[in-house]
């Protein structure tokens, strides 16, 4: 199995939306499927960054060194790499 990645985006207001304002809710809906598709797309991006998703080369680098935590994908240099591409 692969690892799992998780990202967890702002909470959403809704204390002032009318749950009968057809428009409004499909604002929201439009907003919130955007963004869920934009952090979708940020995680498979970054998962490709990640030298250990697979579980055997994994498991082979805790067998050898059980002491260390498996390392990851760098989360600051994938931002970077967003920040230069302008995403």
């Amino acid at each position: 199995p692969e690892r799992f990645y998780y990202l967890f985006g702002q909470p959403i207001d809704l204390t002032d939306v009318d749950a009968g304002d057809r428009d409004r809710c499909g604002e929201l809906y439009a907003a919130v499927r955007a963004d869920v598709e934009r952090g979708l797309s940020r995680l498979l991006a970054w998962r490709r960054l990640d030298p250990f998703r697979a579980a055997l080369p994994r498991w082979d680098f805790q067998r050898r060194r059980p002491s260390v935590e498996v390392p990851t994908f760098n989360l600051e240099e994938a931002l970077a790499a967003e920040r230069r591409r302008g995403t």
